[in-house]
Order: C-alpha cells, then structure tokens, then sequence
C-alpha cells in the first residue's frame, strides 16, 4: 500500500506537547507549550535547558506565583478570542507581569514597528512613562 506522505503546514501545524511548571505554593501547571515556543524566546531557551518536563520534573518559576501565572496565562488561553496582530498587545502584558521584564524589549519594539499607534485604552493600561518611552521610540524609528 502506498505511504501517505504530506508535508506539514509551517504555521498551523501543533505539536500537542504539555510542559508542566512550578510556581510558588508549590502548585503545578501543565500546559501547553506551543505558545512559550512561539512568543518567547526566553521560554526556548529555557525549555532547552531544562530539557523534558514531566509532573515529577517541573521547570520551577522562582518568584512567580498562582495568580500571576493564571493572569499570564488566561492572556494564553483567553475565554474569548479577538483576532489582532499577536504582537500588539504584547507590551502590555509583558508591562502588567513585571517577573518577565526582560521581554519588555521585544514587545517595545513590535509595538514600535506596527504602523497604527497606540489606542487610548492601550495608553491608560501602560500610563503616561511607558506612553512617552514608546512614542519617542517610534520617532526615534522614523
């Protein structure tokens, strides 16, 4: 019998692989880790360090607790889904979990590379200091 072979779409094909994390209480995620893999490149390499993670064999989040792991991840795994650019409102989650500051960079600069600037909501949720860093970024750009 033939083999079917068909190559694999490069963006909407998901690998169903769970990660699992401990935060602080001592309470354990598992979810999954497309979306880490995806954004993050903080995340990847975490993930390649760590290597495999099990329930026996966590990736342990130092500093993070049960509520700003659940924030962050209901960002994830929203109830209800807008469809937008996934990097737009990337500055104003990174901005609202502070534990994943190094990533403030990234999100600073997609904002900047968007052509339409900040919405007003966008505005009040960072506050005036983030509003004036991102728009003299993006004349710094032009």
């Amino acid at each position: 019998t033939p083999v079917f072979t068909a190559k694999k779409h490069e963006t909407f094909y998901f690998r169903d692989e769970m990660v699992f994390f401990l935060v602080l209480e001592d309470t354990l995620f598992k979810v999954h880790s497309f979306f880490f893999e995806r954004d993050s490149e903080y995340f990847r390499a975490m993930f390649r360090r760590h290597g495999t993670s099990s329930e026996s064999r966590p990736i342990v989040l130092c500093n993070v607790s049960i509520m700003s792991f659940e924030s962050f991840l209901g960002v994830l795994y929203p109830v209800y889904v807008i469809i937008t650019s996934s990097k737009r409102p990337k500055a104003l989650i990174m901005h609202q979990f502070s534990h994943f500051a190094q990533h403030l960079n990234d999100a600073y600069v997609a904002v900047c590379e968007r052509p339409e600037a900040l919405t007003k909501q966008e505005g009040e949720r960072l506050g005036l200091d983030e509003v004036i860093k991102i728009s003299k970024m993006r004349q710094d750009a032009r």
